[in-house]
Parts: C-alpha cells; sequence; structure tokens
C-alpha cells in the first residue's frame, strides 16, 4: 500500500519542483520565433518610417532650393557682341546671329538662378563677307571642327537693387575659361505690347544688358594679337520670355 502512495506523493513533488523552476519563462519555440520575428518587423518599420520622413524632407528642401522661374531669348529682340579694337585704328564689332539658352531666374533667391547658353560659331559676322569667313576658319572659331560656343553659370550674386555678377565657365573653340559678367536688370513686368500685339499678351519678360571682358588669346583666338587688340569687351542686350 505504501508503495503506489510514496509513488503518486513522488511524482507531484517531480511535477511542483518542474513547476517552480519554469515559473515566468516561456520556452515554447514557435512563440519564441513570433515574437522575435515580430521585434524584427517592428525595427523594420520604425526605419522605414524615418528613411521616408527624411526622404519627403529632402524633396521639400529641394524644391524650395530651385523656385526659380524659365525664361528663354526671345531671338528678335537680342544680341550677342563683341568689340575690340582693330590695329589701333578704331572700334569694331562682331555679332552672332544664332544662340540658346535656358535662364532660371530665382527673384526670391538670386544665388540659386542659372544661366545656360549655346552661340553657333558659323553665325558670326560682320561687316565685310571675307572676313566672315576669316572669323569662321581655323585661324579663329574654327567653327567646321568647334561648332558651338558654350556658357555655363557657376555662380549669380546680386550687387545692387538691378545688378547681378555672374560668373561662369565659357568654352570656345575647346578652350574652357572662367568669365565673369555684369548683368544689369532694364525692365520686368508685362511686355507693353500686349496692348496692341497678341503674342505678347500677358506675356511676362525680363530686359538685361550684360557686359564684360576676356583675352581672345585664352581661347585658341589670338590671331593679329596684341595689334588687333587681345582684349575683347562683350556685350549682351537681352529680351527674356518667360516661360508659359
Amino acid at each position: 500500500m505504501k508503495a503506489p502512495h510514496y509513488s503518486v506523493y513522488a511524482t507531484a513533488k517531480r511535477e511542483n519542483r518542474k513547476s517552480f523552476s519554469l515559473k515566468g519563462l516561456d520556452l515554447n519555440p514557435l512563440r519564441y520565433n513570433l515574437n522575435s520575428q515580430m521585434f524584427n518587423r517592428s525595427n523594420l518599420m520604425t526605419r522605414f518610417l524615418k528613411s521616408s520622413i527624411a526622404a519627403t524632407a529632402l524633396m521639400l528642401a529641394s524644391t524650395t532650393a530651385f523656385a526659380a522661374d524659365q525664361y528663354s531669348f526671345d531671338a528678335g529682340h537680342s544680341e550677342i557682341t563683341a568689340a575690340f579694337n582693330h590695329s589701333g585704328i578704331s572700334t569694331q564689332t562682331i555679332k552672332f546671329e544664332t544662340f540658346d539658352g535656358t535662364i532660371m531666374i530665382d527673384k526670391e533667391n538670386p544665388a540659386n538662378s542659372q544661366v545656360d547658353v549655346t552661340i553657333d560659331t558659323a553665325s558670326v559676322r560682320t561687316n565685310i563677307e571675307v572676313f566672315n569667313g576669316h572669323l569662321q576658319g581655323g585661324d579663329f572659331f574654327d567653327s567646321e571642327n568647334h561648332p558651338q560656343a558654350t556658357f555655363k553659370s557657376t555662380s549669380v550674386k546680386q550687387t545692387g537693387a538691378d545688378i547681378y555678377t555672374i560668373v561662369g565657365d565659357l568654352t570656345i573653340k575647346g578652350n574652357t575659361q572662367p568669365v565673369t559678367l555684369t548683368a544689369v536688370k532694364t525692365f520686368e513686368g508685362e511686355h507693353p505690347l500686349g496692348q496692341f500685339i497678341d503674342v505678347y499678351k500677358g506675356a511676362q519678360y525680363l530686359g538685361f544688358r550684360i557686359t564684360g571682358d576676356l583675352l581672345r588669346s585664352d581661347f585658341g583666338l589670338g590671331k593679329y594679337a596684341p595689334l588687333t587688340s587681345d582684349n575683347v569687351n562683350i556685350v549682351i542686350n537681352t529680351e527674356l520670355a518667360k516661360a508659359k
């Protein structure tokens, strides 16, 4: 009779001891793996939300930083000219008839403005046809091998109420040099001829006179310098139309 009683007592005692030693612990491997996965997913979601917020903030900052209006040349009322001293006798001027570009202007923060201009070197013109051909040839622009000259701004700074300093890289004949230009705003607003001509009706315009100096020999155009002046004065008068 005692043996069964002892057996039941011992079994109960072992069960009580086992229950006591495992109290508060959950060793179910399936439940543990699920909890671990939930924890990892929670961390992953947190990292995703943080990344999304950062990306959104960056996008908003970029939009603000480049809140500029796009303008283009009114080619019929814009000109790019270069003046030089001709053999100590007089000042002569050449001009380029074909050019294009994109001008991004941020009125609130001019430093965000950008200027990108391309000039067709074969469009150079003087009052002498034979001289046009000489300028287009290898002694000067070499238009056949270098059909384009480009200017890309690297900085724009407002220095007065309507005055801006534009620094950029000018590339002519494969030679790139920094050039500093001074731009004076001459007009801003709706085109005055809008009341008479439909194409100008409601059109927003800017006017600028832009000047600067360079040494033509820096760009492989030094033929006859300094007898004919190396220094060249750039003058750009332009009307810019705001993109609709």
